[in-house]
């Protein structure tokens, strides 16, 4: 009988062919899609989480922080539905008066939603703030916003194989931890590996690795990081961006979310048409989830 903890993971995924129908004729260009993008877990983040739970012990609380659209924390607790185990999500901000479909999801996953205030909310790595939560829930695990951090980097490079047959993996990225992951997995071959930062700032997703992972992005040699695709910042959109999501949908009929999906590929796109590719190149982009409560 299979453990409780295979269930962290939806090791399941399919590469899907998507140059034809875009009309892309000097490279090839796959989507790897994991488990069912209808699942609230699909997507890089169970591979985040799972090293994470295995470290808890089995009766811990698992608490994490995040936004009330947080993808993070919506995987977190079907994870934790699904493992029979208790979770507390620290919500950004005064609870709202209209709950989002994300947060309401949660609920109904048994998750207890935490409102905080922004400004402790800013303290979520601060030790007196992690020490009042562990006295409010009884010595919980607590678990990085995101993921982050090196337990989310090995999670995370799970999601590729050392020896893919594709010339370049692509991403999006914010912290960087699945980028880390990816990177790391395939240091050692003949694979490079692209990433959209959907942040707006420069050396963003370095910083980040070096705060919460220890990790220098710049020892990684197969690595790109495209910072001019962020479209104005975090979760920012604009006309362009809207009509490139609606158009990728109606032509490949696989839905990408805004904040990250999008603007990965609407930069990929523009790098394929500027030849930044040779002709002949195996591309292929990392569906990381992001869509939401169904």
């Amino acid at each position: 009988m299979a453990s409780p903890q295979a269930k962290i993971v939806l090791l399941d995924y399919k590469d899907i062919p998507v140059h034809d129908e875009l009309g892309i004729k000097h490279v090839s260009l796959f989507v790897r899609v994991y488990g069912e993008l209808s699942s609230q877990v699909s997507g890089n983040k169970p591979f985040k989480l799972k090293h994470f739970i295995r470290k808890a012990n089995p009766h811990q609380t698992l608490i994490s922080f995040g936004g009330a659209w947080s993808n993070h924390l919506l995987a977190l607790s079907a994870v934790a539905k699904a493992l029979d185990r208790k979770s507390v999500g620290v919500i950004r901000g005064e609870r709202p008066t209209v709950l989002s479909p994300y947060l309401l999801a949660m609920q109904e996953n048994g998750m207890f939603l935490l409102f905080v205030s922004r400004e402790d909310f800013r303290r979520k790595e601060e030790q007196e703030f992690l020490d009042i939560l562990r006295s409010k829930f009884e010595n919980p695990f607590i678990i990085p916003e995101g993921g982050a951090g090196k337990s989310g980097v090995e999670g995370a490079s799970e999601m590729v194989s050392v020896s893919e047959s594709y010339d370049v993996v692509f991403l999006p990225g914010a912290t960087g931890t699945t980028l880390a992951g990816i990177a790391k997995k395939l240091m050692g071959s003949s694979t490079n590996v692209g990433c959209v930062q959907v942040l707006k700032g420069e050396n963003i997703l370095c910083n980040e690795l070096k705060r919460t992972a220890k990790i220098n992005l710049d020892s990684f040699k197969n690595v790109e990081v495209f910072e001019q695709f962020h479209f104005g910042g975090y979760a920012k959109k604009t006309a362009e961006l809207l009509e490139f999501q609606k158009d990728w949908i109606i032509r490949t009929s696989i839905p990408v979310d805004l904040v990250y999906g999008a603007k990965a590929l609407y930069g990929l796109f523009r790098l394929i048409e500027n030849g930044h590719y040779d002709e002949g190149t195996r591309i292929l982009y990392l569906h990381t989830g992001g869509l939401g409560p169904v």
